[in-house]
């Protein structure tokens, strides 16, 4: 199970950074919709820092499913398992925009994050 932590942890970390380095408001302020925004879309290095860390996280969540597979009691639904282990990003995605972009967390949104984290609880337990 500490593996399956670590992966989901890292999962977190990898989505987390891909999503807050594209939210700058600066960078979002940029129309990309015309030749001068998409030329800078496509030159502009947070663009590409972003998809590498994309690309982690998709290699994180088939660790994940992968780990889950090979364990007797979860290896005939890893797949969904590992779709719903994976919605706990959203938290982590929250949290980073609030150090980082300095976006407000409001009472919802700790209760969403809360019914995230009991949903997994749920189907974790046997």
């Amino acid at each position: 199970m500490i593996t399956l932590t670590i992966l989901v942890l890292l999962f977190i970390l990898f989505t987390s950074v891909s999503i807050t380095i594209l939210g700058y408001r600066e960078f979002l302020s940029i129309n990309f919709f015309t030749i001068d925004g998409l030329f800078y879309l496509l030159t502009n290095w947070r663009i590409y820092v972003a998809v590498f860390f994309a690309i982690l996280a998709r290699v994180t969540f088939t660790l994940i499913n992968s780990h889950l597979y090979k364990m007797p009691q979860y290896s005939n639904n890893s797949t969904n398992i590992s779709s719903f282990l994976s919605n706990t990003a959203i938290i982590g995605v929250l949290i980073f925009n609030y150090i980082f972009l300095s976006e407000i967390l409001t009472l919802k949104h700790f209760l969403g994050m809360c019914f995230i984290l009991i949903g997994i609880f749920l189907i974790l337990i046997n």
